[in-house]
């Protein structure tokens, strides 16, 4: 009996872990409490604790100069390749990104 207990406590702490991560999924309360960047470089940790996977981040531009109506667009683009890098399941990933002044000159998600 306190085997299947503790069986249900860990499928039960798997599902609200889950159901945290489709909620901030929805509605990324970090983008709007921390701002782009940061919330980026979060959203790429908290994949590669996750997944175990090796992961970095690399952004360069001024972080001052992104209009915000680019941010949510961006940060969807990022966590959707970070969804399908998750399906791939490599060994390590980098994702980079590049803005300067009005367009972003390159972006890359790699996975190897």
């Amino acid at each position: 009996m306190r085997a299947a207990l503790d069986e249900l406590q860990t499928e039960l702490t798997a599902a609200i872990a889950d159901m945290r991560r489709a909620i901030f999924a929805l509605r990324p309360v970090d983008l709007e409490a921390l701002g782009f960047f940061p919330a980026l470089t979060k959203l790429v940790a908290d994949f590669r604790d996750h997944n175990q996977l090796a992961a970095r981040l690399e952004l360069s531009g001024p972080p001052d100069s992104l209009p915000a109506s680019y941010e949510l667009p961006l940060f969807r683009i990022v966590q959707h390749g970070l969804y399908n890098i998750g399906l791939q399941r490599p060994r390590e990933f980098c994702a980079g990104a590049s803005y300067g002044g009005s367009v972003w000159r390159r972006g890359a998600l790699v996975a190897r």
